[in-house]
């Protein structure tokens, strides 16, 4: 994450974010691959439907970029990056929300022996 100041302006505030994302590079660089995939099979309907030669060949360089967009791993776009961070983190409130926490973990569930035990110890214990 990049570290801000106080006096630094909104120009150099987006110029160090978008420094960050280039330096660092995208973990997940999906955006290219998946959108030219989406077209490829949009592409192959509209064939299927209408026999149409044209949209085969729209279907067939959609799919040859998709791939190469995954093979050379194009960097997502900055704004395709910086949306998807804010769709999860609205996402992320949304679960705290909604999703409440449970009062026992996994392991300590209601009968199970492990939780019965120490219920019994820390009995003892007092």
């Amino acid at each position: 994450m990049a570290y801000f100041e106080e006096d630094q302006t909104e120009s150099d505030i987006i110029f160090t974010q978008t420094y960050e994302v280039f330096k660092t590079g995208s973990d997940n660089v999906f955006f290219y691959k998946d959108l030219f995939a989406s077209l490829c099979f949009i592409f192959f309907g509209l064939a299927l439907a209408l026999n149409d030669a044209y949209f085969y060949f729209g279907a067939m360089m959609c799919a040859c970029i998709s791939t190469t967009a995954h093979r050379k791993k194009w960097p997502d776009p900055l704004w395709a990056t910086l949306m998807m961070e804010d769709l999860n983190a609205r996402f992320d409130s949304l679960k705290r929300r909604h999703f409440l926490k449970k009062e026992f973990s996994k392991e300590d569930d209601i009968g199970s022996p492990a939780a019965s035990w120490r219920i019994i110890s820390a009995s003892v214990t007092t």
